[in-house]
């Protein structure tokens, strides 16, 4: 059992990859994952498990196919049982997800290919769900290309999530999940063109297009035996628009500026408010600006700064009232030196202008702020 107040967590991964020859190789990878936290309140004392194996064969075939397939399963084990009172209507929740998924990169001609791609999840608690990309590309000559894409993706609600109960005023109230959850759903668009310009100039433009469907948003509501039932159910669709921007200028060898902006839209489509989805809500105008300096072979240095505009989210502490979040700017600082090609360390800082600025909040629970970061990175490559 933690201690009050305390969160710990590990992480281990392991990739064995083998190439059969030169057309055909495979990857196998396994990793674990173990977070535990008990916070100050006492029915949020949980901890969290995942195992997972994943396998990938990659193969080049003749007519211009490059072919990748391959399955992954996951356990996910949550163990919620010190909580008092309980969060949940089960103190152990176990979940097993696995996915087929196979993939034909198709260059058809000297200027266009299409990638095409498919695969099938099973969730012990969902069911079978589909997910699928189609996307072409056409390159006029050596420095551009026009490409286009549609793909369906989905997010299964979490088994512990399926079982939530939050008790409030000491029993009074409750935050409740329906077990039948239906995954959320996105069908997304996107449409765009990229090139080089006089050898030095890198632009890219992209058009997009989100349609979210089955979000679980949380709405209160009068239910016997509770004086107040919070419901968390599939009872919102969101449409999110917009475009992107991004340009890098080579001043020199040693010497790249670059910079990129995004503007984007929100439509929120339910009887329920948006600041009631445990999200906040896409920020109108994004913004970066830096610069990359090599003044030798073996030195990097970085400098980026960030704009943020405002936005809204959850209320941790009055639910039923937005919060707003204002526009931040953040600097980040790097500097990393290259011992050799195997081994390097890195020095930087993060947030270095806003020591706590807000990314969004939770319901109930916290004022999600990123704090100031000074770092140092040793990074050596085993082979």
């Amino acid at each position: 059992m933690q201690k009050r107040g305390s969160t710990q967590a590990s992480f281990l991964k392991a990739t064995w990859a083998h190439e059969i020859d030169e057309n055909n190789s495979f990857e196998i990878t396994g990793y674990a994952n173990d977070f535990g936290a008990s916070p100050s309140i006492k029915q949020m004392d949980f901890r969290y498990q995942q195992f997972a194996i994943q396998f990938q064969r990659n193969s080049k075939l003749p007519n211009a196919h490059e072919i990748a397939w391959g399955l992954d399963t996951r356990v996910e084990l949550l163990d919620m049982s010190n909580s008092d009172p309980y969060v949940s209507t089960k103190g152990y929740v176990s979940t097993f997800t696995g996915g087929l998924f196979f993939q034909d990169q198709w260059s058809f001609s000297p200027k266009w290919s299409i990638d095409l791609g498919a695969r099938i999840d099973y969730d012990s608690y969902g069911g079978f769900e589909p997910s699928a990309r189609a996307a072409i590309s056409y390159a006029p000559d050596d420095h551009s290309m026009y490409y286009a894409a549609v793909s369906r993706a989905f997010q299964m609600p979490p088994g512990g999530f399926r079982f939530l109960r939050i008790p409030l005023l000491n029993g009074l109230s409750h935050v409740s999940a329906d077990q039948g959850m239906r995954p959320q759903t996105l069908i997304a668009y996107e449409m765009g063109y990229r090139t080089r310009l006089k050898e030095r100039i890198d632009l890219g433009i992209n058009a997009f297009w989100h349609e979210m469907d089955g979000i679980t948003p949380l709405q209160p509501q009068l239910k016997f035996p509770d004086l107040l039932r919070m419901d968390i159910d599939n009872r919102a669709q969101s449409s999110v628009y917009g475009v992107e921007f991004d340009l890098k200028y080579a001043v020199s060898k040693q010497l790249d500026l670059v910079s990129n902006y995004t503007y984007q839209q929100e439509d929120w489509s339910s009887s329920t408010p948006r600041h009631l989805m445990d999200s906040m809500k896409v920020p109108k105008h994004k913004a970066m600006v830096g610069a990359r300096y090599a003044p030798t072979d073996d030195w990097d240095l970085s400098a980026h700064l960030y704009f943020v505009d405002a936005s809204e989210g959850p209320n941790p502490a009055y639910p039923f009232a937005a919060r707003g979040i204002p526009p931040y700017l953040r600097l980040d600082l790097r500097a990393e030196h290259e011992f050799t090609k195997d081994a390097s360390i890195a020095v930087g800082v993060r947030n270095l202008l806003d020591p706590n600025h807000p990314e969004g909040a939770t319901l109930f629970l916290n004022d999600a702020e990123v704090p100031r970061t000074i770092y140092a990175e040793l990074r050596i490559a085993i082979k």
